[in-house]
């Protein structure tokens, strides 16, 4: 409950440090996640957990170079190799916040770096083990998984513009410090999202 309110006050804070933007987008799309580190055997997991990504992006300056900022709900996890003897799968729900720059060398091309910081919201387990029926529960508490409630990390992009408001941005995000309370894991994930955007006139 603590941590639900601390993200709530993050949230409205962000958006008021956000209402000058000269330019903010909605975005929903789909994501690809996995995790790495040390405790991880790569070769049983699949490549890629499937989840959903959506969110406001707010943008600062009309020149190359611009200031942004937003915030996601983003789906991260993994799961392992399709085996009709075992499965596993983990899904976990973030609020994300971002910031980053982005530079546009043409009309229809920009990229785009920066970081997140994260609060997880809640998530989903689900084993199947044969003979055994399936079980799946849900959590709000990730030290229950052995997992942080929190997670920051480094992303980067690329956005294509088709017209004056529409726009498909393709981005990778891994994370640099480890999810897991006692096990080195961490966060990968790719987006593609579609992006609407509303822009705004600065007032003289």
């Amino acid at each position: 409950m603590i941590l639900n309110k601390n993200l709530l006050f993050s949230f409205f804070l962000f958006l008021g440090s956000n209402v000058e933007s000269q330019k903010i987008s909605t975005f929903i799309g789909y994501s690809n996640s996995f995790v790495s580190g040390r405790d991880v055997n790569i070769e049983d997991l699949a490549f890629f957990n499937s989840g959903v990504s959506a969110g406001v992006l707010f943008e600062t300056g009309r020149k190359k170079v611009r200031f942004l900022s937003g915030i996601y709900f983003q789906q991260k996890g993994f799961q392992t190799k399709f085996n009709p003897e075992y499965k596993h799968k983990s899904n976990l729900n973030y609020l994300e916040l971002n910031a980053g720059v982005s530079y546009h060398p043409f009309n229809f091309l920009s990229f785009n770096a920066g970081g997140y910081f994260a609060g997880t919201i809640n998530g989903f387990i689900y084993y199947h083990i044969n003979p055994e029926d399936p079980m799946c529960f849900s959590w709000t508490d990730p030290s229950i998984v052995g997992l942080k409630a929190f997670d920051f990390g480094a992303k980067a992009g690329v956005e294509f513009h088709f017209i004056s408001a529409l726009s498909l941005q393709l981005n990778y995000s891994f994370g640099l410090h480890p999810i897991g309370l006692d096990s080195q894991l961490y966060n990968h994930c790719f987006q593609t999202c579609i992006c609407y955007s509303f822009k705004f006139k600065n007032k003289k």
